[in-house]
């Protein structure tokens, strides 16, 4: 009993992995504050969140730097291989 139960363990634990992939995202150079974030199936695609921010220093007395957000919704196969990028 105790041999059956130790491989029903073992085995659902296997199987609770199975769709436990890294989620591909590359954002540019200079991107800060990265979320990639898978929140949904959607048919044989995992739809989420990849957005980012890029700030900028100011040049010369008195300017002022600027801050950039980029708020994106992304699709991944489900091995976690980037399909599109929608801002």
């Amino acid at each position: 009993m105790k041999l059956f139960l130790l491989s029903s363990i073992l085995l659902s634990a296997h199987i609770a992995s199975a769709y436990e992939y890294t989620l591909q995202f590359t954002p540019p150079g200079g991107a800060r504050g990265v979320a990639v974030i898978g929140y949904a199936f959607v048919k044989n695609t995992v739809v989420g969140d990849c957005s980012y921010y890029i700030s900028t220093s100011g040049s010369g007395r008195g300017s002022h730097g600027s801050t950039t957000y980029y708020y994106n919704t992304c699709s991944w196969d489900p091995f976690g291989n980037l399909l599109s990028i929608t801002a």
